[in-house]
Order: structure tokens, then C-alpha cells, then sequence
């Protein structure tokens, strides 16, 4: 059994149970939508079943595209893009995906960590720390793959 066939078969992702995942992929075939091996290549992927969310992976270590960093209780973090000028205002909008189920990844070695459903904070959010996501659920739904 696959640890994505471990989470399916549970019917949901919960922060009490250390849940982690090798791959972007392992993760999101949790949610609905079957993606081939290496088949995600992108730092987050809409919700195949759920409006206005976005499966979400953040790193945490040091790249030249994102000043990511949670508070100390993991309860909030702050996404930086250190590229794209417009990525602050661009979130900011009504229009934006504003939840996001967040799997981190802590090196470019360590697995996808989940760490729950996150909010956008628009109160929290300012250009100088960044986009403000605060978590509002410590367990999110899986969903097997249907045919449509």
C-alpha cells in the first residue's frame, strides 16, 4: 500500500498524525485527480474538488524565488516571493485563491510535511513580511479519483 492509498483509505489528512509525503504527487493524488510520477512541477495545484482552494508546497529552505518562514507555532506563514514585485497586491485581491491545504518542505531532502488548511490573513499580510496564511483547520477530506 502507497502512502497516498493510506491516507485515501482514512478519509482525511490530519496534523496529529505526522503526515508527510515523498512527492508533490504522493500528496495531491489524495485529493481526487490521479497525476503521473514527476507530473507536478509547480510550488501548488488548484483543488480538483473543492472551489477556492489550492493544494500548496511551500519550502522553507533557502531558494532564489521564495522567502517562505512559519511563526513558532506553525500557526501562520508568511509567502515572499523575492521576484515577482506584483505577487503581494496580485494576493491581496478579492479574486485570489484564498485557502490553501499546505504540505512544507523543510530541505531539498526532507519530505512534504502537512501542516494543515491556511486562511490568506489579509490584517497579518504587509509587503515587508509578506503574504500572511493562517491555519483554520488542523484535518482536510482525501478523495478517491472518479470518473467524470
Amino acid at each position: 500500500m502507497t502512502n497516498t492509498e493510506y491516507w485515501l483509505n482514512r478519509g482525511s489528512i490530519d496534523l496529529e498524525n505526522n503526515a508527510s509525503f515523498r512527492t508533490m504527487v504522493d500528496a495531491v493524488n489524495c485529493f481526487g485527480r490521479t497525476y503521473k510520477p514527476n507530473g507536478i512541477w509547480t510550488g501548488g495545484v488548484k483543488h480538483p474538488e473543492e472551489e477556492r482552494k489550492l493544494i500548496w508546497f511551500p519550502k522553507l529552505y533557502g531558494n532564489a524565488y521564495w522567502n517562505n518562514s512559519f511563526d513558532e507555532n506553525d500557526t501562520i506563514i508568511y509567502e515572499k516571493s523575492k521576484t515577482d514585485l506584483n505577487h503581494f497586491s496580485d494576493s491581496m485581491r478579492d479574486a485570489y485563491i484564498s485557502i490553501r491545504i499546505l504540505f512544507s518542505k523543510e530541505s531539498r531532502i526532507s519530505p512534504y510535511v502537512f501542516k494543515g488548511e491556511y486562511e490568506i490573513d489579509k490584517e497579518k499580510s504587509n509587503s515587508t513580511d509578506g503574504v500572511a496564511w493562517k491555519r483554520i483547520r488542523t484535518s482536510v477530506i482525501t478523495y478517491r479519483t472518479t470518473t467524470r
